[in-house]
């Protein structure tokens, strides 16, 4: 819980508050950094959940960015559909022979064949 004090939990176990600030000075620790932490965590365990919603979905959208170095127009593979054995299906609109090859590459070494 964000709000949390320790305060309160300290007087529920008969600690002394000043006792307990200087022990954890000395080992480094600090409420404050609790806190971050314990956000952190949640917003990672917030996005987990989210991504396995979009997962549930059936359909997810992964940004793809090109290739720093230039492709001749020629090389470029327009419409391409591809469907892999666990029913993912991956539809390219655009993309060089190169960066499709290396897609599959990714799948095969999941033990995932193409079936396109």
């Amino acid at each position: 819980n964000p709000k949390a004090s320790l305060i309160p939990f300290l007087k529920e176990r008969h600690v002394n508050h000043r006792s307990m600030h200087r022990w954890m000075s000395e080992k480094g620790y600090s409420v404050r950094l609790a806190k971050q932490q314990i956000r952190l965590l949640q917003a990672e365990a917030r996005k987990e959940c989210s991504e396995a919603t979009a997962k549930d979905t059936g359909m997810m959208f992964l940004p793809m960015e090109m290739p720093s170095d230039s492709v001749c127009p020629e090389n470029y593979l327009f419409g391409i559909t591809l469907t892999f054995p666990n029913g993912t299906i991956v539809t390219i609109k655009k993309g060089s022979a190169k960066s499709v090859m290396h897609l599959m590459k990714l799948y095969e070494k999941e033990d995932l064949l193409c079936l396109d």
